[in-house]
């Protein structure tokens, strides 16, 4: 099987006549033509190549032999919510890491599918094969979440699984915790993009097929109290546990969100045994409604919307705003220098 992606391929059909060769037909060439024993893709669907030698004064013609080809169109990834900022930044040793959050919706897959699959960070210099650095969380679909120790398609606990639609199609909310990866994480600044590595969609499979990747940049952040690093928010709220929390620095919602996160508890151990930081472990962590996450120093607007969306489908449950970023509590999220 082939995409709309995959450049032309040799045929390689052999005949014991001798001098005589073998040519080829495509029985749809709206999906792949042939020429001589090159075939071109076209389009998506399926088409019959037959091989033919139609014999001389000498042989007789042989049987053709026909093989199926079908061709699909490239999967893709279309951003839902993609924040700004992630944790990050700190060296090879990050001990106040977070969990950031993004949504995404995966086209042109199989139908009714399911994947198995991991996420991490990559960054431009990565090749297109290249699975990346983190720690995956993954949100389940049923029960608590999954906290893994990196991304593996054949290591149980370091994969999760989601089934496509029956037009191949899968939306949902992904995690990811950074770790000290010396090229992706390590150094502050770093632009860093989001990849979904998937299987063929076939039951055990371990082998990636599919790398999908977003398009937008994630700058990588450490705490620290100049204009260059970021500043712990943390909120309680009434929200569900293991819906998603969005922080906007407008009271529209518009753009890319600065950060996104889980609403605790999530069942997932982020403590400071496995390296978060300090305040996320002692007052957020498994805290009914608490969530945290890390915002920009240089935030001449502050935060001035915060959402929460439903793990379910991303739905909008409730929101607040405010019109200059100092909230009710008193915190002044207006150009922090909190650090962690």
């Amino acid at each position: 099987n082939k995409t709309t992606a995959d450049v032309p391929f040799a045929l390689t059909a052999t005949t014991t006549a001798t001098g005589l060769t073998v040519s080829y037909t495509s029985s749809n060439p709206a999906v792949a033509t042939v020429s001589g024993s090159t075939v071109t893709i076209v389009g998506p669907g399926s088409t019959t190549i037959t091989a033919s030698q139609a014999g001389d004064s000498n042989y007789n013609a042989a049987t053709s032999v026909q093989q199926s080809l079908t061709v699909s169109v490239v999967p893709t990834l279309t951003e839902v919510y993609v924040p700004q900022f992630i944790e990050g930044g700190m060296g090879s040793s990050n001990t106040k890491r977070m969990p950031y959050a993004f949504r995404v919706t995966l086209t042109n897959l199989n139908p009714s599918a399911t994947y198995r699959y991991f996420n991490a960070a990559v960054i431009d210099a990565d090749s297109a094969t290249t699975s990346g650095a983190g720690n995956p969380i993954f949100v389940t679909d049923t029960g608590s979440f999954v906290r893994s120790t990196g991304g593996s398609l054949s290591t149980a606990g370091n994969y999760s699984s989601f089934t496509t639609d029956a037009n191949g199609s899968y939306t949902g909310w992904f995690m990811l915790e950074p770790t000290g990866n010396s090229t992706r994480f390590a150094t502050a600044g770093t632009l860093v993009k989001m990849r979904i590595t998937l299987n063929n969609g076939t039951a055990g499979n371990t082998t990636a097929t599919t790398y999908l990747t977003t398009a937008s940049y994630v700058t990588v952040t450490p705490f620290g109290t100049t204009s260059a690093n970021g500043t712990a928010i943390r909120g309680a709220s009434s929200a569900t546990a293991k819906n998603f929390v969005l922080l906007y620095d407008n009271t529209t919602g518009t753009g890319r969100p600065l950060a996104a996160t889980v609403v605790e508890g999530d069942g997932v151990a982020n403590t400071t045994a496995n390296s978060y930081a300090s305040f996320y472990a002692t007052n957020v962590d498994e805290q009914s409604g608490a969530w945290g996450a890390i915002i920009p120093n240089s935030l001449a607007n502050g935060v001035r919307r915060i959402e929460n969306r439903a793990k379910a489908d991303g739905s909008l449950v409730a929101f607040n705003t405010d019109s200059d970023g100092i909230w009710p509590s008193g915190a002044n999220t207006v150009n922090p220098s909190a650090g962690d």
